[in-house]
């Protein structure tokens, strides 16, 4: 009869041999095949990118979704095209001056380059049709500083209402020396360089407003402070909804083969089914891959800072 210490031994060396076993067995198992991969062709270092892909993370069941910008990443162009400069300023400022007491004289000034006289001429070219007399319609010169002749006229004409298309720095200067003629015309500035700044003592007409502003763009904004310590700027809002643009057109493409990961081209073919309510306003695309519609809002300041008078959704382009 063995004795206990020997027995206890062998018990030992038992168990170990059905660990070893184990662990054979266990190794000789065949692992479980890796994730497919759909490459989400932006920058892997973008946060508001990111932020998309994990929000679309539950959309894409057993895949692996990365972040791979490659060449050309198409995310960025679907971006430009969602956030590109509009060219609606000036139809969307006549169809909101014309929408309340039609003034019976206006002016307009616009800075000397392509787009403000495009803008400008939109304008005035619906206030002629509405009635509305354009008793002055002239350029403003880069960094100009006197606006002595417009305002000299418009001490005898008393213009009901003055449209500024261009920079808001230069808006500034025109309405200073306004004020100092002591002329109380109100001032509608078309922010036709998107810059989103706001002067004391007019109005502005921006299609990028403040995301502080932007109720629909509130949850983007507390999720990117929560990551990234700050308020995210419109740039990054862009690339967030280009990104879930691009994963929901993905996710049709992908139900449309059955399952399989799509190729670049079927997840384009899929853009134009895309539509949801995005940080920068409405998103959804004509069949040339624009903007269907465009968010604007109507600011001013007020004593805390910017404020949101109106949310307005146009026609894009």
């Amino acid at each position: 009869m063995p004795s206990r210490p020997t027995a206890l031994a062998s018990a030992c060396a038992s168990w170990i041999i059905v660990a070893l076993l184990l662990t054979s067995c266990a190794a000789m198992a065949p692992s479980p095949p890796p994730k497919p991969v759909l490459r989400v062709p932006v920058s892997a270092g973008d946060l508001a990118a990111q932020m998309a892909v994990e929000e679309f993370a539950s959309r894409f069941p057993g895949v692996a979704l990365q972040l791979d910008a490659g060449v050309g990443s198409p995310i960025d162009a679907w971006a430009q095209k969602l956030c590109a400069p509009t060219e609606g300023l000036g139809r969307v400022a006549a169809k909101e001056v014309l929408a309340g007491a039609v003034p019976k004289t206006v002016y307009v000034l616009a800075e000397i380059t392509a787009r403000e006289a495009a803008e400008a001429s939109v304008f005035r070219s619906a206030m002629k049709a509405a009635g509305v007399r354009v008793a002055l319609s002239t350029v403003v010169h880069k960094g100009e500083r006197d606006f002595s002749p417009a305002l000299n006229r418009a001490a005898v004409d008393q213009p009901e209402l003055i449209l500024f298309a261009g920079k808001p720095d230069a808006a500034a200067r025109f309405l200073q020396q306004l004020k100092g003629r002591r002329l109380d015309i109100p001032l509608l500035v078309a922010d036709t360089h998107r810059q989103g700044s706001v002067i004391a003592g007019a109005t502005t007409l921006t299609a990028v407003p403040p995301l502080a502003l932007s109720p629909e763009a509130a949850s983007f904004v507390t999720a990117y402070q929560a990551k990234a310590g700050r308020v995210p700027q419109w740039s990054a809002a862009c690339t967030y909804d280009a990104t879930r643009a691009w994963l929901l057109a993905a996710a049709l493409a992908r139900s449309a083969r059955g399952g399989a990961l799509p190729s670049g081209d079927e997840v384009e073919a899929e853009r134009m089914a895309v539509n949801f309510a995005g940080a920068t306003g409405p998103v959804a695309f004509t069949g040339q891959g624009q903007r269907q519609s465009q968010a604007y809002a109507l600011l001013k300041l007020g004593p805390g800072g910017p404020e949101r008078i109106k949310a307005i959704t146009a026609q894009g382009g």
